[in-house]
This record gives structure tokens, sequence and C-alpha cells, in this order.
């Protein structure tokens, strides 16, 4: 299994196990605030400037 799809599934999501999809379910929970220290703003900076990466989501999302 990869990193992203466990990560996807972990957060409740089924499919297309892509990067795309990884950054709209990182960025969705943000938005609800799962992470307070976080605005959705920052995060979009951050994935731009590649501060935040696919690998970081991941984690993120796996250990929810």
């Amino acid at each position: 299994m990869t990193k992203i799809k466990m990560a996807l599934e972990n957060a409740g999501y089924n499919g297309p196990y892509n990067e795309q999809t990884l950054i709209e379910c990182f960025k969705d929970f943000v938005d609800a605030g799962t992470w307070s220290d976080l605005s959705l703003e920052e995060v979009e900076q951050d994935i731009q400037s590649g501060e935040l990466t696919v690998n970081q989501m991941c984690n993120a999302l796996i250990r929810l």
C-alpha cells in the first residue's frame, strides 16, 4: 500500500489515491480546524513554496 493511499484511507477518503486528492484532503482537515495552529491560507502558501511536502501531509493524516 502506498503512503498516500494509507493516509487517505486513514482520513476516510476513497480514491483516487494521488497527490492532488491528498492535498485537497489535507486542506479539508485544516479548514475544519483539525490543526488549530494552521490556517488554510498558510497551508496553501507552504504547499506552493514546497515548505509543506506530500510526505509531511501523509504523516499528519496517518497520525489522525
